[in-house]
């Protein structure tokens, strides 16, 4: 719910500004999902009793991935004034990425193994959140760091 109505106001340059502020500051998400498992050639004249090596890999993985835009906010945020006066805070190793809708039904059809931006691999921790500016949707994740 927004305490601004659509039939008030004309909400158009709000969330104009808004957009133009996420493509100003987004950055590429590369989004890697489950691999597809491709069976090829099955050869079944291998020897039986031979051990496993006789008979050699009749499959191949090809990998599944997606490029997307997201905002990204890290945790190690205790050293900026404007967070800690919004009362805004995330654990250190705490990562959110605020994405649009293709990006949120991509990560979520299917297993989405990691996420790669800034040279860095990360996990989603949570379930997307929907976050709502007057008429455009935003979905929230966050993320942890991959060792």
């Amino acid at each position: 719910m927004s305490f601004i109505s659509n039939s008030i106001i004309n909400v158009t340059p709000f969330t104009g500004a808004y957009q133009d502020f996420f493509d100003y500051f987004k950055k590429e998400v590369l989004v890697y999902k489950e691999p597809q498992k491709t069976v090829a050639d099955v050869d079944l004249s291998f020897l039986y009793g031979y051990g496993t090596d006789s008979n050699g890999d009749n499959y191949s993985f090809t990998p599944v991935s997606g490029v997307f835009s997201g905002l990204i906010v890290y945790g190690t945020n205790r050293d900026d004034q404007d967070l800690q006066q919004a009362n805004i805070r995330l654990p250190d190793d705490a990562v959110k990425l605020k994405v649009e809708k293709t990006a949120r039904d991509y990560i979520n059809n299917g297993r989405t193994e990691s996420l790669e931006f800034d040279g860095k691999k990360f996990f989603v921790k949570s379930s997307d959140t929907k976050e709502v500016f007057l008429n455009r949707n935003y979905y929230v994740y966050i993320l942890a760091e991959a060792d």
